[in-house]
């Protein structure tokens, strides 16, 4: 939701959004996996109705790759709704940053990157490794954003 909000805010045109995360199968626990259509769902919901955009899907792969892999998450828009690259890649670092001050492990491993029709960006997210190994990052950024949240409160 950060980036898709920072890519929104920097083009309000865009009226589409896909998300494709990918995380490890080792990190995909029992509650992870009873729960992946209401993700979809609730975070399709999300992009709708909290950025104003009237499309929005949602995909995610649970890969059983060797060394596990870490989270990434990619966002596509439509290329000809960009209107400046160099205010969304601002935009999008600035909301990154923002969010690795609670959580360290968050970056963008594309900043933005024009493929035909499609522009990406894709973050990646290392766990702290803690508790939970370095690949679960889909799951440290749960536990960040829920302390960060009641830091705030």
């Amino acid at each position: 939701m950060p980036i898709c909000f920072a890519i929104k805010q920097s083009n309000p045109a865009i009226d589409y959004i896909e998300v494709v995360s990918t995380i490890s199968s080792a990190s995909a626990g029992p509650g992870t996996r009873k729960n992946i259509s209401q993700y979809i769902t609730s975070t399709q919901k999300a992009i709708r109705d909290m950025l104003g955009i009237s499309s929005a899907k949602v995909i995610i792969n649970i890969t059983p790759a060797i060394p596990p892999i870490h989270m990434r998450t990619s966002i596509l828009v439509d290329s000809e709704a960009i209107s400046s690259e160099s205010e969304t890649r601002s935009s999008i670092e600035d909301i990154a940053s923002r969010v690795r001050s609670y959580c360290p492990g968050y970056y963008t491993s594309v900043s933005l990157h024009q493929l035909g029709a499609k522009t990406i960006c894709q973050v990646q997210v290392t766990g702290s490794g803690h508790y939970l190994p370095a690949y679960a990052g889909n799951l440290d950024i749960i536990n960040c954003a829920a302390l960060e949240v009641i830091k705030n409160l």
